[in-house]
């Protein structure tokens, strides 16, 4: 019983791997998900940053004297530039990943 048993997995885990090895890949595909996973990654990166630098104006401009308004008015203002570029980037982000999923990409890892 237990001989039987070793044999159907074993057997399982032959076709299994053999389904593997005969997977066709086409090169230029995998090339262009490499390009696209790459370009989603630095865009990532560029949304933590740009978020980053957002918490710290807000920062700052609860650190800021109530007696410098100019200093005040520019942060306030650079604060609305970096969240406009968020919501750009959040929008280039998913745009991205719309790519990835529409070219079927293997091994997707969002």
């Amino acid at each position: 019983m237990l001989c039987i048993f070793l044999t159907k997995i074993s057997f399982s885990y032959e076709i299994g791997s053999g389904l593997r090895e005969t997977i066709i890949t086409d090169p230029s595909i995998t090339k262009k998900c490499e390009i696209l996973i790459t370009n989603r990654k630095k865009k990532v990166s560029h949304r933590q940053k740009l978020i980053a630098l957002a918490k710290r104006n807000q920062k700052l401009q609860t650190q800021t004297p109530s007696e410098k308004e100019s200093v005040r008015k520019k942060l306030i203002g650079n604060l609305q530039s970096i969240k406009r570029e968020i919501i750009l980037t959040n929008l280039k982000v998913r745009h991205v990943e719309e790519d990835i999923i529409r070219r079927g990409c293997p091994g997707i890892k969002l």
